[in-house]
């Protein structure tokens, strides 16, 4: 916010692509996009040092009595979570460090947690059980919430003894409508048992989905009824 002059700093960076997708544009190479890149209402050619916690680790802060989950603004939802306690759940990309960009807030009398950030809320590349076997969740709205760095949504068994990590829905029992519209699934390899188990699930939007890179989709709706 310092900056008063930044004539030509991004001149002729014509590669530049900030987080959520803001491409270089010859009008602006001067500090008027230095900034991170909050998209069409606040482009940037920057890109946060932060993402969201991997997905195993994000599970483990999820209420098992949570029926709702909301990725969004902080500026839509402070008056949501005014008085509740945030717990931190993104770190820094290079030294997993916790950060305090990304903050988690649950309401005990709604069930409802609410992941807000000030900026776009980058996804860890490992989103493997992310939300693995939390049977109470009915509805996660996906508002802000950016996979473009995303390479991992599925199944992976390790060793003889079939240790293994989960799919990203997978035993989420009781969703029954998911709208993946935004999600960009393009650096995706392992989408294998993405949504094992999810067996009340009636509607499901993928209209997004590029599943060019995908090697694994084994078990994909593996235990599906309702479509």
């Amino acid at each position: 916010d310092s900056v008063t002059d930044g004539y030509d700093m991004f001149y002729d960076c014509t590669s530049l692509v900030g987080q959520a997708g803001t491409v270089y544009n010859y009008l602006y190479t001067d500090e008027t996009y230095a900034y991170i890149d909050g998209g069409n209402e606040n482009p940037g050619y920057l890109t946060a040092g932060y993402a969201l916690v991997s997905g195993s680790n994000f599970n483990n802060y999820i209420d098992s009595n949570s029926t709702k989950i909301i990725f969004g603004d902080y500026s839509a939802y402070s008056s949501s979570v005014s008085g509740l306690t945030p717990t931190y759940v993104s770190q820094h990309v290079l030294t997993n460090e916790v950060t305090d960009d990304i903050q988690l807030y649950y309401s005990d009398s709604t069930k409802t947690i609410f992941i807000l950030s000030k900026s776009v809320i980058m996804a860890n590349d490992n989103c493997q059980g992310m939300f693995y076997n939390k049977t109470a969740l009915k509805s996660i709205q996906f508002e802000n919430f950016n996979t473009t760095n995303v390479t991992k949504m599925g199944i992976v068994t390790v060793g003889l003894m079939g240790s293994r990590d989960y799919g990203m829905f997978e035993g989420c029992s009781n969703l029954t409508n998911l709208d993946l519209s935004t999600f960009d699934t393009s650096k995706v390899t392992n989408m294998a048992g993405m949504f094992y188990g999810c067996s009340s699930l009636v509607s499901l939007d993928l209209s997004s989905f590029d599943t060019s890179n995908v090697t694994h989709m084994s078990m994909v709706t593996y235990s599906w009824s309702g479509i």
